[in-house]
């Protein structure tokens, strides 16, 4: 549901509701999702904006969405698009 918001309606999407799923796929591609499930996807939308999340929580631990957003493009790197 996160991918499919943000690829494809993302000008809809209000800012904090952006960031919360960016925020979310990243947490699931780090914690749960399989390299193999991702081929052929770009995940990489850019670190969370905290400041747009206006407080709210997208890390279910103790990681910050920073930490969270390198495990999830360091696991998929075939997802991160190159320079």
């Amino acid at each position: 549901m996160c991918y499919l918001a943000l690829t494809q309606t993302p000008s809809v999407l209000q800012p904090q509701t952006r960031e919360y799923l960016k925020g979310r796929l990243y947490w699931n591609a780090a914690v749960w999702i399989s390299p193999s499930w991702l081929d052929g996807w770009h995940i990489d939308f850019g670190p969370v904006d905290e400041s747009a999340l206006a407080g709210l929580y997208v890390v279910k631990d103790a990681s910050t969405n920073a930490e969270v957003y390198q495990a999830a493009i360091t696991k998929h790197p075939h997802a991160v698009s190159k320079p």
